[in-house]
């Protein structure tokens, strides 16, 4: 009889154990999804067993040795795995549902490493802007560590902060105090307010925390006449996220409380 090392799983097969051998652990392939050894970052997901193979969702995941590099989308869906190295959850600056390795490579699209990126950080920053009516701007190093924040409009901003080759990417806030008293025809200050806005500097990208407003008209069905339209328009203002590099913004301007659902999932494993 032929023999065949090499199994479904595209893995070779030990013929001492019987086991497929994925260079970090064996699986057992009687039972199709179960590791016979624990997944050496089992710490990093308490909620699923130390056992399970790509939280037992092997049909659209994939987890080669344990250690992989998982690329997602701006919405939280997974784009592609590069195997190797540390366990890490990359996010990449693109509204696309599919893209592979090759294509992110020819594109240059930017990413960045979600355990770089607080939220809780980005909620303070929300609130002292709004609190303060001022702008807010942190960067983050290249080893991933973040910069101290600095307040005010950019002119009172160091110039550390522009300087791209200590930085891989920076954030900054602008208020809801700001885009209310700007007229009713700006709907949203998610879009940087001068060239030097913290955004464009070299291949680095920024993240502008904003707001955009809502009509509550608009969502009521009604339609209105000239004489019928009321002259204050209700609105409400929702923060949203936007990302920049020298070319302009990078995808859409989207929800930052969707943003910030997507990314605490991703970090824990759910």
């Amino acid at each position: 009889m032929r023999y065949y090392p090499f199994v479904f799983t595209g893995k070779e097969k030990d013929e001492e154990t019987g086991y497929g051998y994925f260079g970090a652990r064996y699986m057992d392939h009687e039972l199709m999804t179960m590791w016979i050894s624990v997944d050496p970052m089992a710490d990093k997901y308490p909620s699923i067993s130390p056992y399970a193979y790509c939280a037992w969702n092997p049909i659209k995941l994939v987890d080669p040795d344990g250690m992989d590099t998982i690329y997602y989308n701006l919405y939280g869906k997974q784009l592609f795995s590069k195997t190797g190295g540390d366990d890490v959850n990359m996010m990449v600056l693109t509204d696309k549902a599919k893209m592979d390795e090759e294509e992110f490579k020819a594109r240059g699209d930017h990413s960045f490493d979600l355990a770089t990126l607080d939220i809780g950080s980005l909620d303070e920053m929300y609130v002292y802007s709004d609190k303060n009516g001022d702008e807010c701007y942190y960067a983050i190093r290249g080893d991933g560590s973040p910069t101290e924040r600095q307040y005010g409009d950019e002119k009172h901003v160091s110039e550390a902060l522009f300087d791209a080759n200590n930085w891989q990417y920076n954030v900054h806030t602008h208020s809801k105090r700001d885009l209310m008293r700007r007229p009713n025809d700006v709907m949203s200050n998610t879009t940087p307010s001068e060239d030097k806005d913290m955004v464009g500097i070299g291949s680095k990208f920024g993240i502008i925390l904003g707001y955009t407003r809502i009509s509550m008209d608009a969502g009521s069905g009604r339609t209105f006449t000239t004489s019928e339209s009321p002259k204050k328009p209700s609105f409400h203002y929702e923060r949203y996220i936007s990302f920049y590099d020298s070319k302009g913004r990078i995808g859409n301007s989207i929800s930052y409380n969707e943003f910030k659902k997507t990314v605490k999932k991703i970090k824990s494993g759910k």
